[in-house]
C-alpha cells in the first residue's frame, strides 16, 4: 500500500501530501522501519507521532487490549500549519479512534481569493502558506492588485 501511495503520489500533480489512515503499525513493531521509509521517501512528517504520546487509536473488543496503529503524516510545509492533533476518543463507530488534525493559514492556489490585511489591525499580514507553482494566472493576479 505504501508502493501505491508513493506512485500515485509520483503520477500526480500534487506539490504536498497527507496521507492517514490504518497502518496496523505501532511505533517499535515489526514494519515500523518500512513505515518510516515511506515516509522518509515521501519527505513527509510523523504528524501524529511528533504530537501525541500515550494514546491509543485502535481498541480490541476481544483481548481489551489497545495500540497505535492509525496515523497521519504530512509534507513539510502542511505539517508546519498543523496547530492541533487529536485521537477522538468520544467516536464509538468503529474499534479503531479517528485521528483529527486542525490546519491553520493553509489556502488553496485554485482559491478564488487571497489573503488580506487584518483589518483590526492593518500592518500585520497573516501569514498563509501559496504554492507558486500551482498558481494560475487569477491567482497571480489577485497577489498582484493585493500588493
Amino acid at each position: 500500500m505504501c508502493s501505491y501511495i508513493t506512485s500515485t503520489y509520483e503520477d500526480s500533480d500534487a506539490v504536498q501530501l497527507i496521507v492517514a489512515g490504518d497502518f496496523n503499525c505501532q511505533v517499535g513493531s515489526r514494519y515500523y522501519n518500512s513505515l518510516i521509509d515511506f515516509v522518509t521517501e515521501n519527505r513527509l512528517q510523523l504528524t501524529d507521532i511528533n504530537r501525541l504520546h500515550n494514546v491509543f487509536t485502535f481498541c480490541s473488543d476481544a483481548t481489551n487490549n489497545v495500540s497505535w496503529i492509525d496515523h497521519i503524516f504530512c509534507s513539510t510545509d502542511l505539517d508546519c500549519t498543523v496547530s492541533n492533533c487529536d485521537v477522538l476518543f468520544e467516536y464509538v463507530s468503529s474499534d479503531h479512534k479517528p485521528l483529527c488534525i486542525t490546519l491553520n493559514n493553509v489556502i488553496s492556489p485554485f482559491s478564488p481569493t487571497i489573503p488580506s490585511l487584518d483589518n483590526r489591525n492593518p500592518t500585520r499580514m497573516t501569514n498563509y502558506t501559496l504554492y507558486w507553482a500551482k498558481c494560475n494566472d487569477y491567482n497571480i493576479s489577485a497577489y498582484r492588485s493585493m500588493l
